[in-house]
């Protein structure tokens, strides 16, 4: 997955200083995949290294 590629990243790279950003938003009915994706995050430890930035327009994608 993203999440553990991401994971073997940083751990092969850990002054790399790379965030994982997370941009989206939650279909309606789906909000408990998000919180299963927020608990895969948490237990790797990695979620210091990830942000939720929910849904960006084309000014904001230019932030990240």
């Amino acid at each position: 997955s993203m999440i553990e590629g991401f994971k073997k990243f940083t751990k092969n790279n850990p002054k790399s200083g790379y965030k994982l950003i997370l941009a989206g938003g939650v279909i309606p009915g789906q909000e408990k995949a998000l919180e299963d994706l927020k608990m895969t995050i948490s237990k790797k430890s990695i979620n210091r290294k990830i942000k939720y930035v929910g849904f960006l327009n084309l000014k904001q994608q230019n932030q990240y």
